[in-house]
């Protein structure tokens, strides 16, 4: 699911794929915090054979914001399209904390 998201001062506004848009004000009580998860990722088994299938795992990144009436939102690492430097790794993660806290009022 890819969606846009967009920071001003105090605010982000999130554009979601079926064109709703939600509006969370960013207060200097939201925290901010990295999150991982191990995802299963399926593969052919090496040497392929009639019905086996390799299972490997892979780490997404989320940031969660937590606001100050104690909701939280999760952002997903690599699913925001206009966000280039968000990528699904620490560096992307780190990239959406720091913007994110620039835009805390």
């Amino acid at each position: 699911m890819a969606y846009n998201i967009t920071l001003t001062t105090g605010e982000m506004n999130v554009l979601l794929p079926n064109g709703d848009t939600q509006a969370f004000n960013l207060g200097e009580s939201t925290s901010v915090k990295v999150l991982t998860s191990k995802r299963p990722v399926h593969a052919a088994a090496s040497p392929p054979a009639p019905n086996r299938m390799s299972v490997q795992f892979a780490t997404q990144y989320y940031v969660m914001l937590r606001m100050s009436d104690c909701s939280e939102y999760r952002i997903e690492m690599g699913a925001v399209d206009n966000q280039a430097t968000w990528l699904n790794s620490q560096a992307g993660a780190n990239a959406c904390v720091t913007a994110i806290q620039a835009a805390l009022n």
